[in-house]
């Protein structure tokens, strides 16, 4: 039977062996120092692509939630925004999502933009419709 590429797990004891009784350490290079750099460098990539500004001594963990947090309230914002210009009533021939987490499906009538409504009369994925009626 092929074993294929196995992957050296590191000699933490010194015994010439993978693993060993001692545990790895930070900063031995292990694999999991190498995947919380990465993590890092890519949370920092999306922090600064969300304008926050970051203390350098946050770990991985506070960091993911810092910019969770950010990303939220991102997109939050943009749906109260976009609810806010949202001024055309359609029925929607087909499921569709005017924001990038609201799913509403065939039949029912929503408010979207203007611009909106254009392209999806244009596409076949609503039709022009009327506010519903109060109960």
């Amino acid at each position: 039977m092929a074993r294929g590429n196995i992957k050296n797990l590191g000699d933490w004891d010194g015994d010439g062996k993978p693993g060993g009784a001692k545990s790895p350490q930070p900063g031995d290079g292990t694999m999991a120092d190498d995947n919380k750099a990465e993590a890092k460098k890519v949370l920092l990539e999306q922090a600064k692509a969300l304008g926050m500004e970051v203390d350098g001594r946050w770990s991985v963990e506070r960091l993911a939630e810092e910019v969770m947090a950010a990303q939220e309230g991102q997109k939050d914002a943009k749906k109260a925004d976009f609810e806010a210009k949202a001024n055309t009533w359609v029925v929607l021939q087909r499921a569709a999502f005017p924001t990038e987490d609201e799913r509403h499906e065939i039949g029912e009538t929503i408010k979207v933009t203007e611009e909106m409504a254009d392209r999806w009369y244009a596409a076949g994925v609503a039709l022009p419709g009327k506010a519903p009626k109060a109960d």
